[in-house]
Parts: structure tokens; sequence; C-alpha cells
């Protein structure tokens, strides 16, 4: 396996094992976002704000994301 799909099947671990830990969320969007899947880091982004509603972070990465060029 790549270093990419070991890196999803890590993540998708850790999200089964925490669905709702926020911060596991922000770590997937943030690798999601450094692969350039970036439909992909908003959802993950948009879920860690929902979970996490008093932290600034997630809702400073959408803001980055939907400001960044298309």
């Amino acid at each position: 396996l790549s270093d990419h799909d070991e890196a999803e099947r890590a993540w998708s671990w850790v999200l089964r094992l925490q669905p709702d830990d926020g911060w596991s969320w922000m770590g997937r969007a943030a690798y999601l976002e450094r692969q350039g899947q970036l439909s992909e880091a908003s959802a993950a982004y948009e879920t860690a704000a929902r979970l996490l509603p008093t932290e600034s972070a997630p809702k400073e990465a959408l803001a980055r994301l939907s400001a960044a060029p298309k």
C-alpha cells in the first residue's frame, strides 16, 4: 500500500473509534487539505466545527479554504 492508502486507513480507523472527537476530525481534515482534497477537507472541517462549537480552529480552517483560489 502507498503512504496515502495507509494514512487513509489510519484516519478511518481513528474516526471509527472516536467518531465524536472533533480534534480527530481536524486531523483528518488537515491531512485531506495537504493532499489537495479540498472538498473532502471542507466536509471534515465542518464536522469538526459542529463537534467543537467553542473552538475557533475549525472555523478558521473553513474560512481559509473558502478564500483559497478555486
